[in-house]
């Protein structure tokens, strides 16, 4: 009924690892609206092609013998759009009675590790220059596993590695401008770049390739630092003036994407995604920062822009930095400043947040590969799935007891929207193999058990996809946690004179037990500055000295 054309063999793995599969598709499904695959999987075949050349030339042929029998519905183009995202290909199409026979790869991710971009540099001189520059990008290979890029002159030495999403083929970095004035090296994706591609095509620029990097460099170049609040997305990155020697980074409005710098001895700047690549510089000296562990043990985590690096610091969330003739210039370029609308009705506002988040959820999803989503039992995740309409969901949970694992819900959720999902259950000896791993990539102590889970799940979705939506900050922005309706809650109470309230909570903390109402009047006695930095405190200052 179907032949496969093209199938290869390779001596070793590569990076054009993936899957083949075979789809049986009716011919008006296929065609409807260029969205194929509502059709039924009759087979597939993890494949190692030898290189991209050699399965372009598989394409190249088959649409050759699609055109020519006049069986191409898709004009040539040997990429499928599945529900708006390109990240299949073509090998061989084949027609039967009414019915299109597929086969089409589809890239897998290696080895399942968690990834991303990452960068690194530095500016002045080092001996072995070139080494430790990339020795510094080796450490964050893990970041990107799909190509590296380097520039240097006498000013600056900057390092990449890339995982590819958007413009899989011309998209390596660095980028420049038109006139090579400007050097570009970004993390993060920019979700309204297409937008101000537009703007700055209109505005005179020259584009060399599809990427929403290349938006950053000829936008900076047109508006400066005002091309911050126009961006939509989450970033980081530095852009390099060789005429006037000038360093230029930015940090994205909260904080989703990392940054970390320090200013050495010599007064040059030393920057990198992740500390792990400034400890590699040989004019970096470690310390440890005792400031640093004294907000761990009262908030679970250092507080920026303190690290546990002595003077390496994070770049805070909506922050630019100017490096030039050895000073750091840090500003900050937006806040966020809240307008309530009173008067609006219920009706209206689950309308309203119901286009808002439909409009992020299809932002998040523009990739030239295939997005999946983080799903556990919670609303916010859940909501994320459920206006999703991708095809793949992963889940973890802890091996010791319902309390730990929300899979079941998940799953239930999962079947109720259309996708396949994909589970996995962690073992107490799987979590504790893993715990240096995690602490590792981390940089920093983090008391958060949930970081494990999460690179749990991270590992189990890069075995299928390179990008997922995660639902993120919903108990924050909705009001989820109790504390949020403490001010409600506690009003009445804390009509009662403070000091009433105070000698309450005292004469409650000292009993040898628990018992309902003992928080109540604990928190009443405090004011909401008290009660929410308490949420999170582990030890008080007597415990700590």
């Amino acid at each position: 009924m179907f032949r496969r054309e093209g199938e290869c063999d390779a001596a070793k793995p590569t990076a054009c690892w993936g899957t083949v599969r075979f789809l049986s598709v009716e011919s008006s499904s296929l065609l409807r609206n260029n969205h194929p695959p509502a059709g039924v999987k009759i087979g597939e075949k993890q494949a190692h092609f030898p290189d991209f050349a050699q399965l372009g030339e598989i394409v190249r042929l088959s649409l050759n013998f699609l055109q020519a029998e006049r069986h191409d519905p898709y004009g040539g183009s040997c990429r499928f759009d599945l529900q708006g995202q390109r990240r299949a290909i073509i090998i061989s199409v084949r027609y039967f009675k009414s019915r299109y026979f597929l086969v089409y790869y589809r890239s897998n991710h290696k080895n399942g590790e968690m990834c991303m971009c990452g960068f690194c540099g530095f500016t002045g001189q080092v001996e072995n220059r070139d080494q430790v520059l990339k020795e510094m990008a080796a450490v964050i290979t893990h970041r990107g596993p799909d190509s590296e890029g380097y520039y240097l002159d006498d000013g600056v030495a900057m390092a990449f590695r890339r995982l590819s999403i958007i413009d899989l083929e011309s998209g390596s970095q660095p980028i420049y401008n038109e006139d090579k004035s400007l050097v570009l090296m970004f993390n993060g994706e920019i979700y309204n770049y297409r937008d101000l591609r537009r703007k700055l095509l209109d505005a005179g620029h020259s584009f060399y390739t599809e990427t929403d990097s290349e938006v950053l460099v000829h936008g900076f170049e047109e508006w400066g630092e005002d091309l911050l609040p126009k961006l939509r997305g989450m970033f980081a990155f530095a852009i390099w003036n060789p005429g006037d020697q000038s360093l230029f980074i930015a940090r994205d409005y909260f904080g989703i994407k990392p940054m970390h710098y320090t200013v050495l001895p010599d007064g040059e700047l030393l920057y990198a995604s992740e500390i792990k690549s400034i400890l590699q510089h040989p004019g970096f000296v470690k310390e440890f920062n005792p400031a640093a562990l004294d907000n761990y043990l009262s908030f679970q985590y250092s507080l920026p822009k303190e690290t546990f690096f002595k003077n390496v610091f994070c770049l805070p969330p909506a922050h630019f930095l100017r490096f030039q003739k050895g000073k750091v210039t840090e500003l900050r370029y937006w806040e966020p400043v809240f307008h309530p609308e009173e008067e609006m009705t219920l009706e209206e506002a689950v309308d309203a947040v119901d286009r808002v988040f439909t409009d992020s959820v299809e932002a998040h999803r523009i990739s030239d590969v295939e997005v999946g989503c983080f799903l556990s039992g919670g609303v916010d995740s859940s909501f994320v799935a459920s206006y999703f309409g991708g095809q793949k969901a992963f889940t973890v949970g802890f091996d010791n007891g319902s309390h730990y694992n929300e899979s079941a819900y998940a799953a239930e959720l999962a079947k109720e929207v259309g996708i396949d999902h994909y589970t996995h259950l962690i073992t107490e000896e799987e979590y504790w193999e893993a715990l240096p791993k995690v602490q590792y990539h981390l940089d920093q102590p983090l008391a958060d058990p949930s970081c494990i889970a999460l690179y749990f799940v991270s590992k189990l979705a890069a075995e299928h996809v390179k990008v997922v939506l995660s639902g993120e900050g919903a108990d924050e922005l909705f009001g989820g946690y109790r504390i949020y309706h403490e001010p409600t809650s506690l009003a009445r109470y804390q009509k009662l004179p403070r000091w009433l309230r105070k000698a309450a909570a005292r004469l409650v903390s000292a009993l040898p037990f628990d018992f309902k109402g003992k928080s109540f009047l604990t928190r009443g006695s405090k004011t909401l500055e008290e009660r929410f930095i308490g949420n999170a405190y582990m030890f008080t200052q007597k415990e700590k000295d």
